[in-house]
């Protein structure tokens, strides 16, 4: 008797350690889900932070050539202009209309490219890039151009 007692008591014993460490794990999988939560939250937030990868301005008083510069980290290929019907006519400075797509842009560099508007047509605020491996389009803004100084 003494040892269906003594086999009792190890036998509850036993069970309460297993529902602790059961509750132990289901806390700790619940807290790495937590964690994974405000993870991801941080790296959106950072990334709603980080400057864009591209930049863009006239290039003088009214001029109608546009700089366009890789702010990032790594070389960007731009593959197409995805407003390019907003323009007249758009171009790169460095290649003939036919073949103005792709253009690379190393590790802080820039790339000129033309863009004229139909008269009384104002410039768009922005392009709209399709870039080599992404398959979503980059936004870039376009500063308007600097008033002609007045003399």
């Amino acid at each position: 008797m003494t040892i269906a007692l003594a086999s009792l008591g190890f036998a509850a014993f036993s069970w309460w350690m297993a529902d602790g460490a059961k509750k132990a794990r289901d806390q700790a999988q619940e807290d790495r889900r937590r964690v994974e939560r405000q993870v991801q939250a941080v790296e959106e937030i950072a990334a709603s932070l980080a400057r864009p990868p591209l930049s863009a301005h006239h290039l003088g008083d009214r001029d109608r050539t546009i700089v366009v510069r890789n702010t990032s980290s790594q070389e960007i290929t731009l593959k197409e202009l995805l407003n390019e019907s907003d323009f007249h006519m758009f171009g790169s400075m460095t290649r003939d209309r036919e073949g103005v797509w792709p253009v690379t842009i190393p590790v802080g560099s820039l790339h000129r490219f033309y863009a004229l508007m139909n008269h009384g047509y104002a410039m768009p605020d922005h392009f709209e890039f399709r870039v080599e491996g992404s398959d979503s389009p980059i936004f870039v803004g376009l500063e308007p151009a600097a008033e002609p100084k007045k003399r």
